[in-house]
């Protein structure tokens, strides 16, 4: 088994002599390889053939023209090695016949001139042999020329092979009158062109047929290599694919590790928001709780302050009580919160009637405590004592809510802001008007006057560390009736509005002079109204505290 495959080696390798010299097509290669394989086909059965007739025969002549064909096959093996492949066919295509001309004139020259009809038939055989050879070794499209022209000098050598003999003097000795092998040898004649012409169609159409496969082979193969393309294509693509899908991969290995890092991250978090959801939910009870207790609180401070305005309001003179000294009058009272450091006090006594409007520090609780103290001082020092001078009574208020508070020791500054006055007949229908103010002022309009009028106040107020310096004074008015005098806190002149825009004593002043010839209750509504105006989108900063009457 091993030395028959060395031998298959062998000859492979002696087949493709020559083919490592250039680049040859697939055709060239087929062509070089039949060759050789001619070559080294002939060339024992020939050196055979030689020492058969040196030896046995003893014809030099047939001697040499076998070493001749010998050297002619050696010849074709040493063009094919060098690469002189077109020389090489030439040589296979023509030299058969011209070997059996050479033969036939050497008999003539040299030998009988009558041929055995034995060698007659060999010539003829080996020209139907020779004849192959053009037919196997080229290609009739590569080689047009060399193909056609090998073949018409085959056959011609084949057709007038009898009558080149002839032309060279020499007979089949046969062939002799009333030799009954005369008919055998025009059969033969016949036999062998119509086999010539046999083997020349079939090869021409086993040369098509198998330019047909090989066109297919070729259109197949262009097929394969195309769909061999599209396969690396196709192949590339799934790489491409695959190291996508791998980064994929690797990309979501990466989330889902950042996925479990994240979720751990999750439940910790989760067990301290458990942990601080109980925290919250402790104090989120313990904050119901304490806002219980604050609502508790807030209703127990409400109900107290509620009782603290039933208190402040029983202190404020009562509408009957304004009306039996005044015909014409109005109050605008208006805490900011429930109950106001803000209230307003008349009494009468001796045929003199006494108003006040008082402005306590603070609003709120603080100033409803004030208020209290303010109240029972003027009921104190004016009903109680008696005293009528507004000026004295100023100073009496001032020294009593020192020595209340304490504030000598204490030094705390609670006091209050006040406008005090005295109103009593006089002859003619006439009305005296005798005011005092703590930082509070007063204003008046006479009848049938064209300007509101205003009694400065003294810039001092009432209690609290202050400049002992300045003293309250009086100021005296005589007033026909209808007269109007409007007295209060500043909590309407210092509200603001959203621009944080006083309302101002110069627009108070102008509206009264706008609203004098009204009744009071209806000057009221105006006020009321332009004040609202006035503070639209803000909240009120103070008590507000104005009167208003008409002698």
């Amino acid at each position: 088994m091993k030395s028959s495959f060395v031998v298959v080696r062998i000859w492979d390798t002696l087949s493709r002599l020559g083919i490592h010299q250039a680049t040859y097509s697939p055709s060239l290669q087929k062509q070089v390889i039949l060759s050789n394989r001619i070559s080294f086909t002939f060339l024992p059965l020939i050196s055979v053939f030689f020492f058969i007739t040196l030896l046995v025969n003893k014809s030099l002549i047939r001697a040499g023209i076998t070493a001749f064909a010998m050297g002619i096959f050696l010849m074709v093996l040493f063009m094919n090695w060098k690469g002189k492949i077109h020389l090489s066919r030439v040589i296979m295509s023509f030299i058969f016949p011209i070997i059996l001309m050479a033969i036939t004139l050497l008999s003539k020259m040299y030998g009988p001139e009558i041929i055995p009809m034995v060698e007659y038939v060999e010539h003829r055989f080996l020209l139907l042999i020779t004849l192959c050879i053009p037919l196997l070794l080229l290609d009739p499209l590569e080689n047009r020329a060399l193909y056609w022209s090998s073949l018409a000098f085959n056959f011609i050598s084949l057709l007038f092979l009898d009558v080149f003999y002839k032309l060279c003097g020499v007979d089949v000795v046969e062939l002799n009158p009333g030799n009954p092998l005369v008919a055998d040898y025009y059969l033969l004649n016949l036999y062998d062109k119509i086999v010539a012409i046999i083997l020349i169609a079939s090869q021409i159409y086993l040369r098509n047929v198998n330019r047909f496969f090989e066109d297919r082979l070729i259109e197949n193969q262009k097929e394969l290599s195309k769909s061999h393309q599209e396969l690396i294509v196709l192949n590339e693509e799934l790489q491409q694919q695959q190291e996508e899908i791998l980064t994929q991969r690797e990309f979501l290995e990466q989330r889902n590790q950042e996925l479990s890092q994240l979720n751990k991250k999750l439940e910790r978090n989760e067990v301290e928001m458990i942990k601080t959801m109980d925290i919250l939910k402790s104090r989120e009870s313990q904050i119901k709780e304490q806002n219980s207790q604050l609502r508790q609180r807030d209703l127990k401070i409400t109900n107290s302050i509620k009782a603290a305005l039933t208190i402040q309001q029983s202190i404020l003179p009562e509408d009957i009580r304004m009306e039996k000294n005044f015909e014409d009058f109005f109050v605008i009272y208006q805490p900011r919160d429930l109950v106001s450091g803000d209230f307003y006090w008349i009494n009468s006594f001796r045929g003199k009637i006494f108003l006040a409007a008082i402005d306590c520090t603070g609003h709120g609780v603080p100033g409803a405590f004030m208020s209290l103290i303010g109240n029972s001082l003027l009921n104190t020092i004016i009903k109680d004592w008696r005293f009528d001078n507004p000026s004295q009574i100023l100073e009496q208020m001032h020294a009593e809510v020192q020595q209340m508070l304490r504030q000598k020791v204490t030094g705390n500054n609670y006091g209050m802001d006040m406008a005090l006055i005295r109103i009593e007949n006089m002859m003619y229908n006439q009305k005296k008007v005798v005011f005092s103010g703590a930082k509070s002022d007063l204003y008046y309009l006479e009848k049938g006057g064209e300007e509101v009028k205003t009694l400065k106040g003294t810039r001092r107020a009432i209690g609290g560390i202050q400049n002992e310096s300045l003293t309250f004074i009086n100021q005296a008015l005589v007033l026909s009736p209808g007269s109007l005098l409007y007295l209060g806190s500043d909590g309407f002149v210092d509200q603001n509005n959203i621009r944080r825009k006083k309302f101002g004593q110069k627009s108070f002043l102008k509206l009264i002079h706008e609203v004098a010839e009204e009744p009071l209750a209806l000057q009221r509504v105006a006020l009321e109204n332009k004040l609202l105006e006035h503070m639209k989108d803000s909240e009120q900063r103070d008590d507000i505290l104005m009167l208003g009457l008409r002698l």
